[in-house]
């Protein structure tokens, strides 16, 4: 399966079919998102990512349609103040202290730190709709569970299970966002138990 499928499908549980404001939102990024990514606009398929807690921020997983594998898709946010290619943890940081809060649900931060705070996609383990969940959650001996979110500290701290690029195992994510500031995120690869 092409990784941009699989990102599209597992985050938000399902893929999010493009309609009203957000076909025109996707519409409009096209040019620019195909400018930040270096790619042909022919080249590119966007599809929206649910995350309805956030507020004014657009989020779109950017296949490049040319390519195979882990590399094939970015996340891209257009955010209030301009477009922010995923990549790494200062990215991730932009976009939640533009679009998140507090009280923004702990799925949807799950979202933008998985897409966009390391080099390759990182998929939040939403449901287990998928094959790949189950097999992945069964290897590393581990039970299903919904991302969960606590304030430490004035910091907001999300805790999220998420398949590793490629589907290749799944690890363990701490990421903690300190409101109007930075980003730290923790990875633990859980391949070959918890």
């Amino acid at each position: 399966m092409r990784r941009g499928v699989l990102a599209a499908t597992v985050m938000a549980g399902l893929a999010v079919g493009i309609g009203g404001a957000m076909a025109d939102a996707t519409t409009a990024d096209a040019a620019e998102v195909a400018r930040a990514l270096d790619l042909p606009e022919q080249a590119l398929e966007l599809t929206p990512v649910a995350a309805p807690s956030l507020h004014n921020c657009t989020l779109l997983s950017a296949l490049d349609n040319r390519v195979r594998g882990a590399n094939a898709a970015r996340m891209v946010a257009v955010t209030p103040d301009g477009l922010v290619v995923g990549g790494s943890e200062d990215a991730a940081a932009r976009v939640l202290n533009a679009c998140a809060e507090v009280a923004s649900q702990p799925a949807d931060i799950a979202q933008v730190v998985g897409g966009m705070a390391q080099p390759s996609w990182l998929t939040p383990v939403l449901d287990t709709r998928l094959m790949t969940v189950v097999r992945q959650l069964r290897e590393a001996n581990r039970t299903f569970e919904l991302p969960t979110s606590v304030t430490e500290n004035g910091a907001q701290v999300v805790r999220f299970l998420a398949l590793l690029p490629d589907a290749a195992g799944l690890a363990d994510v701490t990421a903690t966002w300190r409101p109007g500031g930075a980003l730290q995120v923790q990875v633990v690869d859980l391949k070959g138990g918890g």
